[in-house]
């Protein structure tokens, strides 16, 4: 795994917060934006 692949999984995991309702938001977020995060941004 990357660099940034790693960054990448551990800005998923940072984003669980243990409220289904936010893991949710931040999730369906995750999934629609990721790959147009700047490495920089991860």
């Amino acid at each position: 795994m990357s660099e940034v692949e790693l960054a990448r999984a551990r800005l998923r995991w940072r984003a669980r917060r243990g409220l289904l309702e936010n893991d949710l938001i931040l999730t369906r977020f995750l999934d629609q934006y990721e790959e147009q995060l700047s490495d920089e941004d991860v």
